[in-house]
């Protein structure tokens, strides 16, 4: 049985507040309550009652039903929108990469409001979506490099699945500490081993803008394929005909966090050593000695200790060595230049005759 997204007792006068606080969830599928007298269900599309709500078998309408309880029970279920040319059931679809596009398959999670995931595989490799209240939060991608990223998008073969849950699945993808066969591991799930004895991770994980990979899925799609056309989806009623006011916009943070779960070598090789600085720029991996422009004064000293010599409190203080400011006396000497060319001219204009 389906594990309701929320479930709880009908209190009075707490019709308005559960609906807010479904609209915040987005959640597609029904919304079942049960009174002393009445049992029933009411469809949900991305968080809102559908304007279409089959009567009960006595006429009445089940809104004004769900309105009017004072007492009861309830319990939201998540059910995954209707989509063509695949299979499964309501927490969870499946199908072909030949003939759903990724891009489209994405658009699908995303207006049915999903909580959970989408996997897509081809051949031996995999990507996975999660998903928050329909919003994309997270990818974990089988590769190491953007590029792997960017080819998930084109796939033309393989298959996927659709996984509607309670909750949004976690974010960081599980490791393993103990070798297992493949008859014991979910196959859902992808197998990442760790890097090495010690059990450090280099897993690359980046933020990349949501607005950018939308813009990169589109690119990525193919000009000769297109997904099965999907249904309309049901109208809703406003939320002004049930007096519920508009839940308060959130502030999400417009990133995506990606998981590459290949290690990256770049990454394997810094962190392997650690004896000397390192300068986080585009040439990673670099010592202070490296560098061109380090100064012998200025490098780390890596090839020995360092003797650090406390002061004598009797000592006298060093002399300084004070040197000549040479741009001064390049200034005074240009000063003093120009002093002679003016007492020179003046004289050679005194020796002129006037003027008549």
């Amino acid at each position: 049985m389906t594990e309701p997204v929320l479930a709880g007792s009908l209190v009075p006068d707490g019709a308005v507040e559960l609906l807010r606080r479904i609209e915040e969830l987005r959640t597609s599928g029904v919304l079942r309550f049960r009174t002393p007298d009445v049992e029933a269900d009411l469809v949900l599309v991305a968080g809102q009652l559908a304007l279409d709500q089959p009567a009960l078998p006595d006429g009445r309408d089940p809104v004004e039903l769900f309105l009017s309880a004072r007492e009861g029970r309830f319990e939201v279920l998540q059910k995954l929108p209707v989509l063509p040319v695949s299979g499964g059931d309501d927490s969870r679809r499946t199908g072909s990469l030949a003939v759903h596009v990724p891009a489209d398959l994405m658009t699908y999670c995303e207006r049915a409001g999903l909580t959970g995931t989408l996997t897509l595989r081809h051949g031996d490799r995999f990507a996975e979506a999660v998903y928050d209240r329909g919003e994309l939060v997270a990818m974990r991608v089988d590769g190491s490099e953007e590029r792997d990223l960017h080819e998930v998008f084109g796939w033309e073969e393989g298959s996927f699945e659709i996984v509607a849950t309670p909750v949004r699945p976690p974010v960081e993808p599980a490791v393993e500490t103990e070798p297992e066969g493949p008859a014991d591991r979910e196959p859902t799930r992808p197998r990442i081993r760790r890097a090495d004895e010690t059990g450090r991770q280099f897993l690359r994980v980046v933020e990349v803008a949501l607005a950018r990979i939308h813009e990169e899925r589109e690119r990525r799609r193919s000009p000769t394929r297109s997904s099965p056309p999907l249904p309309d989806r049901p109208a809703t009623r406003p939320p002004r005909a049930l007096s519920v006011p508009p839940p308060p916009r959130e502030r999400r943070d417009n990133t995506v966090r990606i998981i590459y779960l290949r290690p990256n070598p770049s990454v394997a090789a810094i962190a392997a050593s650690d004896d000397a600085t390192r300068h986080v720029s585009s040439g990673a991996g670099l010592a202070d000695r490296d560098l061109p422009e380090a100064r012998p004064e200025r490098r780390s000293h890596a090839e020995g200790p360092v003797e650090f010599h406390a002061p004598s409190h009797h000592a006298s203080p060093a002399p300084a060595h004070d040197q000549p400011d040479r741009s001064m006396g390049t200034t005074l000497g240009w000063v003093l230049a120009v002093l002679v060319l003016l007492v020179v001219g003046l004289a050679l204009l005194a020796r002129l005759p006037p003027v008549e």
